[in-house]
This record gives C-alpha cells, sequence and structure tokens, in this order.
C-alpha cells in the first residue's frame, strides 16, 4: 500500500485519487474524487477516536470497549486499519453495542451493521460472492447477504451463494462454473487444465494453503479462473469460478420515459 493515498488522520481520510493503485484506473463501485471520505459531524479532538491493532485473523474479536461506532478499513481490497469512535452526534453516553461499519477505499463506500444473525446455508447456487476483506473484519456478511438475497456456502464462512446476480460495492461476484469434489492429485490436474490463476482454501480443518499449488497456476493469465475450495475437512469441495465485471459498480437506474 502507498501511505501517501491513504492517511487515517485525527477523523479525515484522505485518498490523493480515486483510482486503483495498481491499475491507475478508476476502481469498480468507485468515484473519481480527489478527496475522498469522511469529516464527522462536529469538532472531533484526540479522544474522540482510537486505533485498534489489526487483529491477524478475522474471527478473532477485538475488545470494542464502550465506543459508539467500529470501523474496518480496507484499500484495494486489503484490511488496513481499524478505528474505535466515540462521542458521534454528541451523545453524551455510550451506545449499548458499538455501530459496526466496514469503508472501503479508494471510492469510499461504507456498510453498517443492521444487527442480523448469521445467515443460513444453502445449497451452492449458479453465483458466488467474495465479500470485501473489511467486511468480513467487521462481521457484516450476513448484510451483503441479505443485500444480494443469498445464503452462506458454509456454516461460519464468509463466502455467500446465490442464484440471481446482483450489484454490490462490497463483494465480488463469480459465476460457479463447475463444482468437483476435492482430491488433490486431481485437483492438481485441474488447476493446469484450466488455467486457473487463483486458489482460496476456505475449508477448516483442510490442512491445504493456496502456496501449496503455486506451480500449477497460471497468475499471468488475464482470462484465468479462479478456484475456491469450501466445505470441511472430511467433504471438501472444490468451486470453480469466473469473475463478473462491474458487478462492484453502482446499477444504472432505469431511464425515465416520457409522458
Amino acid at each position: 500500500m502507498d501511505l501517501d493515498r491513504f492517511r487515517c488522520i485525527h477523523g479525515l481520510v484522505l485518498s490523493c485519487s480515486g483510482t486503483d493503485s495498481h491499475r491507475q484506473r478508476p476502481r469498480p463501485g468507485c468515484r473519481s474524487t480527489g478527496l475522498h471520505r469522511h469529516v464527522r459531524l462536529g469538532q472531533l479532538d484526540l479522544k474522540d477516536f482510537r486505533r485498534l491493532p489489526l487483529q491477524s485473523k478475522p474471527e478473532v474479536v477485538p475488545d470494542l470497549g464502550r465506543a459508539d461506532e467500529a470501523e474496518w478499513i480496507s484499500y484495494d481490497g486489503e484490511i488496513q486499519e481499524a478505528v474505535l469512535w466515540f462521542g458521534l452526534l454528541g451523545r453524551r453516553t455510550s451506545l449499548p453495542t458499538p455501530v459496526r461499519k466496514a469503508t472501503l477505499l479508494p471510492c469510499g463506500a461504507s456498510l453498517a451493521g443492521r444487527g442480523l444473525p448469521e445467515p443460513a446455508v444453502r445449497p451452492v447456487g449458479r453465483y458466488l460472492y467474495e465479500p470485501d476483506a473489511a467486511v468480513v473484519y467487521a462481521r457484516l456478511v450476513a448484510e451483503v447477504a441479505q443485500d444480494v438475497t443469498g445464503g452462506l456456502v458454509d456454516e461460519g464462512g464468509a463466502l455467500i451463494t446465490a442464484t440471481e446476480l446482483h450489484h454490490t460495492p462490497f463483494a465480488t461476484a463469480y459465476e460457479i462454473t463447475k463444482m468437483l469434489p476435492f482430491n488433490r492429485a486431481a485437483f492438481r490436474a485441474t488447476l493446469r487444465e484450466r488455467a486457473v490463476g487463483r486458489v482460496v482454501v476456505a475449508a477448516r480443518g483442510l490442512g491445504t494453503e493456496p502456496d501449496e499449488f503455486q506451480h500449477e497456476l497460471a497468475p499471468q493469465n488475464p482470462d484465468a479462473a479462479t478456484v475456491f475450495i469450501t466445505g470441511t475437512a472430511d467433504r471438501p469441495t472444490v468451486l470453480i469460478v469466473s469473475p463478473i465485471p462491474d458487478t462492484r459498480e453502482p446499477q444504472p437506474k432505469p431511464a425515465r420515459t416520457g409522458g
């Protein structure tokens, strides 16, 4: 990450451009503005926010204390910072439970928690959604699942499946092209045959890491597929998917008809 392009100082998040740092073009779903997000209402001083040390794993829940809001911030899909906010909107007493929020940079899109329970697991549909890292750390997968009318692929996991395609800046959408049982030998052959560029291991307790298959990957191929290993250690499943472009952009409004 280029620290000159991202600052979170005294309640003000700055981004020097609205472009993707690697490709120098506006990121899907983001506005290309020079000054991003977010000046909080009212005058803040240094006691009004506190940075949290980032946990190594999103399932580790930090102590949020008596904060009004806990915000996790990602840049270009990678988690960067967690901030606790106090005294928002002139409240004299803290909320019973801090509001959780995920903010994505450079676009500045934010998702706030709605107090939803964990979504139900459902059979794998046509589409797969991979939530942004800030969403996962903020534990807002349920909110994204509701927005795309989907359910979880695995209990306690972050991957969402749905039968319909929806636009959201908070997750990357894929179309599932193949579903297979996981077998290491057969899997390596599949990676070579299908020119897979990325492997994501979501199955718990499998004892497998993406680096294990590095020699079989084709990351330089722009048309390379992505593979997710899901399920459980005793019944892992392979989902071969293709990314769907432009689904992180705001959905265009229907044209108004005259009359």
